[in-house]
């Protein structure tokens, strides 16, 4: 059963990971665009050399959270298994 305290966000996972959801003018790109205005602009010109990096930062982050790919609550040794490959 979902934990609603331990989802991603306020809007479902499953979402973001359609490419459409993430178009302009939708929740989820305001809301991704409002969190990155807080990062300089150095980090952004880093961010934008070494999209793999990202990526990668990116998946750490999210299995540090303990989710799956749709944001359920799964417990950290699994997420580590699903996006660190470990």
């Amino acid at each position: 059963m979902k934990d609603p305290e331990r989802s991603v966000s306020r809007w479902s996972a499953r979402r973001v990971l359609n490419p459409k959801a993430m178009a302009p003018g939708t929740p989820e790109h305001e809301s991704l665009w409002a969190n990155l205005q807080c990062v300089g602009t150095q980090e952004l010109i880093a961010a934008a050399r070494q999209p793999e990096a990202v990526m990668q930062l990116i998946r750490e982050l999210i299995a540090n959270r303990g989710v799956d790919q749709n944001g359920e609550w799964i417990g950290f040794p699994e997420a580590q298994k699903i996006w660190r490959g470990k």
